[in-house]
């Protein structure tokens, strides 16, 4: 009897995939790659119980090593480097326990927080890549308690516990909505890892932990069936901000987003040259949202059928250097899906300095 309890209420699936990625770096062009599987298995335990885990093994192949020199103007030191490995791993697995106006939910979670879709800088516990905003996240250690004291309101409280690398971190961020608006705002407290030149010349980059403590808010709703959206960050020194609109046109198919990014975060050095590649490093570690302090972000996209067209691009407006991304995303089943996509930059300032390339990823559902 148990074991029939356990079927019914228990869910086993996942996702297998593999991507090739060819770039054209300075003196040749590589390719790396890897396949993954992704098995998730969920549990509605009981009406206020619920568990997920997702269990991810991931085999690189390929090139694996690369020097950030590769993704930056070209500089007389010593660069980090970094190396794709292969692993198993819990991207999420946690257990959610609700109680009347109250839910607990214990261990490795997405956060979600933000309403940008290249960006999230209020999303200060996750790092999404700009060159590909909808991959999915891995989750982090958390304790989270959500309370929901009206209909349309929630008070989400977050705690990461210290491991080697970080002291304990916090986020508290109340969210509602007012005439059809959702809004929200809060507090958070984190760490993070900054590069930074170590002399006498030539340089070499020490790291250090860098606290931040700030307010956050976003905000989403509609202007004349027009989405606009927006979040930002403020700490004591430096604010970031973002604010994006996207409209759907009557055919229902066609689609276009824009974001702007203006970040005031970003390290500034009296020696120009060294200020901009410890900007780079920060930003190729995953430890800043941009080299420039105003990006733009626009995304175009197209239904045809079951298939869909993109053609996304990303602006320095400060150096005028960019990066486009055109996609093609083909169904090729109920289960199956295929993307294409090549990127190209242009200009001599920030985007410049990253390779083209050519992306192709098959996901097969099961």
């Amino acid at each position: 009897m148990m074991g029939i309890i356990f079927f019914v209420l228990t869910s086993i699936g996942g996702t297998m995939e593999y991507q090739g990625q060819a770039l054209k770096l300075k003196s040749s062009t590589v390719f790396t790659g890897y396949s993954k599987i992704d098995m998730r298995i969920s549990s509605r335990i009981s009406p206020g119980i619920y568990f997920r885990t997702d269990i991810v093994g991931i085999y690189y192949h390929g090139k694996l090593t690369y020097s950030f020199n590769y993704f930056m103007p070209y500089v007389d030191f010593y660069a980090p480097i970094f190396t794709y490995q292969s692993r198993f791993y819990l991207q999420n697995a946690f257990l959610r326990v609700k109680k009347g106006i109250a839910e607990l939910q214990v261990g490795r979670q997405q956060v979600g927080w933000g309403t940008g879709y290249a960006f999230n800088p209020s999303n200060v516990f996750q790092h999404k890549s700009v060159f590909d905003p909808t991959y999915e996240l891995d989750g982090v250690d958390a304790l989270r308690l959500r309370i929901f004291p009206a209909s349309l309101w929630e008070l989400d409280m977050l705690w990461l516990p210290p491991n080697d690398t970080f002291g304990a971190r916090y986020g508290v961020r109340l969210h509602g909505n007012i005439g059809g608006w959702d809004i929200s705002f809060g507090k958070v407290n984190t760490q993070r890892i900054l590069a930074i030149p170590f002399y006498p010349p030539p340089p070499t980059f020490v790291t250090l932990i860098d606290t931040v403590d700030a307010f956050i808010g976003d905000f989403s709703g509609e202007i004349l069936g027009m989405g606009v959206h927006g979040e930002f960050l403020k700490r004591d020194t430096a604010s970031v901000a973002l604010v994006g609109m996207d409209y759907t046109l009557p055919d229902g198919l066609t689609r276009i987003l824009i974001e702007y990014l203006r970040n005031e975060d970003i390290i500034r050095l009296t020696n120009l040259s060294i200020d901009t590649i410890v900007r780079y490093i920060n930003f190729l570690s995953g430890n800043a949202l941009s080299v420039g302090e105003n990006e733009l972000f626009v995304d175009l996209s197209r239904t045809i059928g079951f298939h869909s067209v993109e053609l996304a691009a990303i602006l320095n407006l400060d150096d005028g250097s960019g990066m486009i991304m055109p996609r093609l995303n083909l169904s090729l089943s109920d289960n199956a899906s295929l993307i294409l996509s090549p990127s190209v930059s242009f200009g001599k300032g920030e985007f410049a300095s990253f390779p083209d390339g050519f992306l192709m990823r098959i996901r097969i559902g099961w």
